[in-house]
């Protein structure tokens, strides 16, 4: 897959994403940031250093905080794609970790999305009574 598309944050063009993945609502690829993206660098950095601190250990209680209020902050931006058809999608949440982005679209949900189990072969095989979603655990 070699599709481009262009991210906007709070409605300013901050950089274009080489897509290199879609599963679900979720898409993963590698960010190039044009100039404009230094008004937002300094928490989407702070995001990653936080995740990236103890490397597989549970989080400290501090390091805990400063991330929930790092993603309040980031939850405030309004994400934006425009693909190459000139389609927009609204983003719901965005991770930018150095050139690695990974996003989630609003509204977005196809059959390969695993947040909710029950692929079609489920449903099929499903008996009549339990019928409707089944969600994961």
């Amino acid at each position: 897959m070699k599709r481009v598309a262009e991210l906007y944050l709070n409605g300013c063009l901050v950089g274009r994403i080489k897509v290199k993945r879609l599963l679900g609502a979720w898409g993963f690829g590698e960010f190039v940031p044009t100039g404009e993206f230094a008004a937002f660098r300094e928490v989407y950095d702070l995001w990653a250093r936080l995740m990236h601190s103890g490397e597989g250990a549970p989080l400290e209680n501090a390091i805990a905080v400063a991330l929930s209020q790092v993603e309040y902050a980031m939850d405030r931006i309004h994400g934006q794609l425009r693909l190459e058809d000139g389609q927009w999608r609204n983003l719901v949440q965005l991770n930018i970790d150095g050139n690695l982005v990974e996003w989630e679209e609003r509204d977005a949900f196809t059959a390969t999305d695993r947040r909710i189990t029950g692929s079609r072969e489920r449903f099929e095989h499903d008996e009549p009574a339990r019928g409707g979603l089944h969600f994961a655990n």
